[in-house]
C-alpha cells in the first residue's frame, strides 16, 4: 500500500504500535523518518513550540547514549495536537538528532547520527513530569 493511500491518522497508528515494541526502536524511527516526515507537509505535522521538559528527558537520554552531557543545540519542536505528537531536531557534538514523543503513550524515541557504535543510536524514553504543567493545573 502506498504511503499516500493512508491517512495520517492511519500513519500515526501505526507509528504508536512500533514504539511499544519492547526492544526495536530502531523501527518506530525508521517509519517517522522515511514514511511521515517525508510523506506530508510540515504545517500537517504540527505548530512549532517549547517544551523544557522535552528538552530535559532529551539531555538525559543523550547522556546516557554518550556517557557524558552533551547541550542540545538549535532545538526545534512541533507539536501536532491533533495526534499527540512531539517531534523535532536538534544538534549536538557534530551529531544530527530526530526525535518524536507520544502523549497518550508516554513513550519517545530519540536518534543520533552517527552514533557510537553505528551509524546511529536510538533510545526510548518516557516523560516523568508534564511537558506543560501550567496546561494541566
Amino acid at each position: 500500500m502506498s504511503v499516500s493511500a493512508l491517512s495520517l491518522a492511519q500513519h500515526m497508528a501505526e507509528l504508536r504500535a512500533r514504539m511499544q515494541h519492547p526492544t526495536d526502536y530502531e523501527k518506530a524511527l525508521d517509519y517517522f523518518m522515511s514514511t511521515i516526515a517525508n510523506a506530508f507537509e510540515m504545517h500537517q505535522l504540527g505548530e512549532p513550540t517549547e517544551s523544557p521538559a522535552l528538552r530535559a528527558v532529551l539531555s538525559t537520554a543523550l547522556q546516557q547514549v554518550f556517557g557524558k552531557p552533551h547541550p542540545l543545540q538549535a532545538l526545534a519542536v512541533l507539536h501536532a495536537a491533533e495526534h499527540g505528537l512531539y517531534h523535532g531536531c536538534a544538534r549536538t557534538s557534530g551529531r544530527a538528532i530526530a526525535f518524536f514523543y507520544c502523549r497518550r503513550l508516554n513513550i519517545g524515541i530519540v536518534g543520533a547520527v552517527p552514533g557510537l557504535k553505528g551509524t546511529i543510536e536510538v533510545v526510548r524514553f518516557r516523560l516523568q513530569q508534564s511537558l506543560h504543567p501550567e496546561r494541566d493545573n
